[in-house]
């Protein structure tokens, strides 16, 4: 048997990469062998293969894969621990989660969310190095290639940020140090600066709104993340001012109220593990759909969200509903909302009106316009990611969360570096 090297904080990233991103380009055969550990296949590809400019479009491709994957199974977890969603099944791990209990290092399901998370945050990063070096030989066909695995590395990093307390960078078979919590912030400078990068070297206006809209949410998330730390504090005023100039010029690309940008699942593409838990297995299930406070019915853009997520079986699997990773309407949502932090109440309104009118539900006329964005921000933005964080700076409880729980008595807190890593990664800082 071959000699295998423990991997730090992305198992399985290059094998992903390759299996996902070269099969699109080499038909690969299949040689049989009486141990299947001990294989010298001449169709072997070896990490030298990603070298050849020809792989571009696929070694893009493979990024795209691994981080549409590891953001499902963190989905699961997170969305859990909120009142979106809740257990039903019968594994403690979901029901802790539920319960509140975000910290626990031991969590077999947050356990697993970090190592797909870690290899799609590998992978991406992996990706703008290699089309990186294409681009300076000049032998890069298409500058969107490289500005798609920059937006995928920047996505990894928003989520990382939004969902854990603390992480590595490790690279293959190299441990890294973690960040520590208060050192979290950077991971969105981080993000930004992808973004950034992936704009400037974009060309297609369609992929420059998927990038913009996500440099808007992770300036507009970082200014959360401010208010939230460290864990336990108590925000005065919950509202933040940033990304709506990003957010801006986002829907002039956009083009349209019904914008979205999606990661989406099927075959070969990878499975949406929250997807898989909710539809498939049913340890969880989708709560009450939010009740518009005006009109007093089921708010149709978190019911037609629902019926999207629940229909995901007419695709052919009950793994592959999409994750929306940014909308037409979260950028109306954080231009109302810096709008009003800044004291402009009839232009934040004017905002969730333009929302409200598209959706058929009654205007915003003298209700309170820092509760609307609130409730508008749970509505447009339900099962997406965003409320865990929302609760918190916001004062809102579970009613499952217990009162010993980290949810309950630190609000802020979110998930930890997980077992899996702190057993293989003899960097991290024991008094993290």
């Amino acid at each position: 048997m071959k000699n295998r090297k423990k991997l730090y904080g992305n198992s399985g990233a290059l094998s992903s990469l390759l299996v996902v991103g070269i099969a699109a380009l080499f038909a690969l055969g299949s040689m049989g062998c009486e141990d299947p550990l001990d294989v010298e296949n001449p169709n072997d590809l070896l990490e030298q293969d990603l070298q050849n400019p020809t792989a571009a479009a696929a070694i893009a491709s493979g990024a795209l894969r691994t981080t549409s994957v590891g953001v499902g199974y963190c989905l699961a977890p997170l969305i859990t621990a909120t009142d979106e969603v809740t257990w039903i099944g019968s594994r403690d791990a979901w029901r802790e989660l539920d319960f509140g209990n975000v910290a626990f290092a031991g969590n077999e399901f947050t356990d697993n969310a970090m190592k797909f998370l870690h290899e799609g945050r590998w992978t991406s990063d992996n990706a703008v190095t290699i089309l990186s070096g294409f681009k300076e030989k000049g032998e890069l066909e298409d500058d969107n290639i490289l500005a798609r695995a920059h937006l995928l590395a920047g996505l990894t990093r928003v989520y990382i940020a939004d969902w854990f307390d603390d992480w590595t960078f490790s690279d293959k078979t190299e441990p890294a140090p973690n960040l520590g919590k208060a050192n979290m912030r950077q991971v969105y400078e981080d993000a930004i600066a992808h973004l950034t990068a992936a704009f400037n070297t974009a060309t297609d206006d369609g992929l420059k709104a998927d990038i913009i809209s996500l440099r808007a949410r992770a300036k507009h998330a970082m200014a959360i993340w401010d208010l939230l730390n460290p864990a336990g504090s108590t925000p005065a005023n919950g509202f933040v001012d940033a990304g709506a100039d990003d957010a801006q010029q986002a829907l002039a690309l956009m083009g349209s109220n019904d914008y979205r940008f999606q990661l989406t699942f099927g075959s070969g593409q990878g499975d949406n593990d929250f997807s898989w838990q909710v539809n498939g297995r049913r340890e969880l299930t989708i709560g009450a759909i939010p009740v518009d406070p005006i009109s007093g019915s089921e708010d149709p853009r978190a019911a037609a969200a629902v019926a999207e997520f629940k229909d995901s079986g007419s695709r052919g699997s009950t793994d592959w509903a999409p994750i929306t990773v940014t909308s037409a309407a979260e950028m109306h949502l954080i231009i109302a909302e810096s709008l009003y932090a800044q004291g402009d109440t009839d232009a934040a309104r004017n905002h969730l009106n333009v929302m409200r009118t598209a959706a058929g539900l009654p205007e915003i006329t003298t209700e309170d316009v820092g509760d609307m964005i609130v409730y508008e921000r749970h509505a447009n933005l339900f099962i997406q990611g965003r409320r865990l964080n929302d609760m918190y700076r916001f004062g809102i409880q579970d009613p499952m969360w217990q009162t010993t729980s980290d949810a309950y008595t630190q609000p802020g807190v979110l998930l930890p570096i997980t077992d899996a890593e702190l057993q293989s990664n003899p960097l991290i800082d024991p008094n993290r």
